[in-house]
């Protein structure tokens, strides 16, 4: 909760003069498990869904400076804390076939696609977008599956 809100409510705090000199972009990050749950995460989904809670708020306002506030919400993605943390796994190999296949699209991606879409929503052509939770998730927010059923257990 200190770092997924109080981080991006004293940032804004802090930032909100310049914000309103400017007409700013807020982008936040949220995760698809504040609207779909994750289990074994009941605190990280619940602090992500008070980001997006947080985002929708912000945007209403700050909308009367033309600041424009949005998150995007990705599912699994490969870093380096996430890579590292499935190699230690009893059973890493299944670990990532899962991570792989939570996503309907069929593979968990790198962080240059959540990236790209951080780059639309801070660009011009998503000017007229505020109060939005992009999903970039390959589709798993359509829901998780079993472990057993997408790990081929």
């Amino acid at each position: 909760m200190n770092v997924n809100i109080k981080g991006i409510y004293n940032t804004t705090l802090h930032g909100l003069d310049a914000l309103k000199k400017t007409s700013g972009t807020i982008l936040n990050t949220s995760s698809i498990v504040a609207e779909i749950g994750q289990e074994l995460h009941a605190v990280y989904a619940a602090s992500k869904g008070a980001v997006n809670a947080l985002t929708k708020s912000m945007a209403l306002d700050y909308a009367r400076y033309r600041i424009r506030v949005n998150a995007v919400a990705p599912a699994g993605v490969w870093t380096p804390m996430l890579r590292s943390w499935s190699q230690d796994q009893p059973q890493p190999e299944i670990m990532e076939k899962y991570l792989d296949n939570i996503h309907p699209i069929g593979y968990c991606p790198e962080g240059d696609v959540v990236a790209d879409a951080c780059v639309f929503l801070l660009s011009a052509k998503a000017s007229f977008i505020t109060g939005c939770i992009l999903p970039v998730s390959g589709g798993a927010e359509l829901g998780y599956r079993n472990i057993s059923e997408t790990a081929g257990i």
